[in-house]
């Protein structure tokens, strides 16, 4: 692909982007002729087309709405603050720790565990549940701040904070959970629970003020 070609893809999908967003026709038209205009030049004046669309599309599309002054629908960039961040972390867990259980419990993996639950059926049980919980995490994270820049990243730390305190919470309620005998009722289950989402968000709170203590410590 040529570096024109790469340009004219590049404005190809922010004009989708921006048309998703809601931005009026003659508007869109109007920017497009001028980012088109701009990549042109900045390539002929020797830049690399490679560099030039290194960039989130939809970052640099809002980002560039926004600085000619037009609101597109749905675009307000949120800032992420820690309470935002383990909200949302949380929530995205829980939906993805009730998403996996069902599965397992409906479809046909659930079959295989449960005919081996004696020996390693809970163990993978466990995995699976966990993975999908992380990732509901850092998606639910990446979703809600995606027009910041840096949210893929955001989402990635929080998921991998949110491992550490699982594992911490998930220890402790193994440990609850063997006083109860492995007990099946609603509450004993709930205080599990509750367990392991409040060491997510202990490490999630106390991981995201460190690394930003350190971002702001550094000269």
């Amino acid at each position: 692909m040529t570096g024109q070609e790469r340009l004219g893809e590049f404005v190809d999908r922010v004009e989708e982007c921006w048309t998703r967003l809601g931005m009026e026709p003659a508007v869109r038209r109007r920017l497009v002729v001028d980012l088109e205009t701009d990549l042109v030049e900045a390539h002929a004046a020797g830049a690399a087309a490679d560099e030039l669309v290194r960039t989130n599309v939809v970052t640099f599309a809002v980002e560039l709405a926004e600085a000619n002054g037009v609101l597109l629908r749905g675009s307000r960039q949120e800032r992420p603050t820690l309470q935002g961040v383990v909200e949302t972390a949380i929530l995205g867990g829980l939906a993805g720790a009730i998403a996996s259980w069902f599965a397992i419990l409906t479809g046909p993996i659930g079959t295989v565990l449960y005919d081996h639950l004696e020996t390693v059926g809970a163990a993978i049980a466990l995995v699976l549940t966990g993975a999908v919980v992380l990732a509901s995490m850092g998606a639910a994270v990446r979703w809600r701040f995606r027009y910041v820049r840096g949210s893929t990243r955001l989402a990635v730390t929080t998921a991998a904070l949110a491992l550490g305190g699982g594992a911490v919470g998930l220890t402790l309620a193994v440990v609850y959970a063997h006083r109860t005998d492995f007990s099946d009722d609603i509450g004993t289950i709930f205080i599990e629970t509750t367990l392991v989402a409040a060491f997510c968000g202990l490490a999630i709170v106390a991981g995201q003020k460190a690394l930003g203590s350190r971002a702001r410590s550094r000269p």
